[in-house]
């Protein structure tokens, strides 16, 4: 009986040391990643559970549409007096995403602000360096305490103005009929 309880000692420290070098490579290899996960859904299925054809959660996210790009006003047009730099360069970052939205190039849900600007810039040559620019004030206004000034705004200015100059898409349906 001594010998049975030292193999069932053994066998769960090397499973915990087994379980613990997986858990610390997961984030670096997908097989690692897989494994944990799958170890995970082992112990949180209840013992007797039906198994599901997958794994997977089953909700998705869901992303909301953003308000046509038609209800977005260029700020440069009224004047950047009215607002504070913080503000437009948030209000810049949603009527991009808006404009896009409309061209079906959407932000997913799993994209960061940067992933999709790069998308949308492959696309849209003209916005690429005006779009990134703009996107990385954006990170610096959710991430840093400093406040913009207005010399950061330029980019965000130059943005308004490629946005303005592209056709809507109804605009592009129509040219492409005729």
């Amino acid at each position: 009986m001594k010998w049975l309880v030292w193999i069932v000692v053994a066998v769960a420290v090397i499973v915990g040391i087994v379980y613990f070098i997986v858990k610390w490579l997961s984030p670096f290899t997908n097989w690692a990643k897989s494994l944990l996960d799958w170890w995970r859904s082992l112990w949180q299925r209840r013992p007797g559970e039906a198994r599901k054809g997958s794994d997977a959660p089953t909700s998705e996210t869901v992303v909301e549409r953003p308000p046509p790009f038609a209800d977005f006003v260029n700020p440069f047009a009224r004047g950047r007096d009215l607002d504070q730099p913080n503000t437009v360069v948030r209000y810049t970052v949603a009527a991009l995403e808006s404009w896009a939205w409309e061209r079906g190039l959407g932000r997913a849900a799993h994209e960061t602000p940067t992933e999709f600007v790069v998308r949308v810039g492959h696309r849209y040559a003209a916005l690429d360096e005006p779009a990134f620019n703009t996107v990385q004030l954006y990170l610096r206004v959710l991430y840093d305490k400093r406040p913009l000034g207005d010399r950061d705004l330029q980019s965000s200015e130059l943005l308004w103005e490629q946005l303005e100059r592209q056709p809507s898409f109804s605009e592009q349906s129509s040219q492409s009929a005729e």
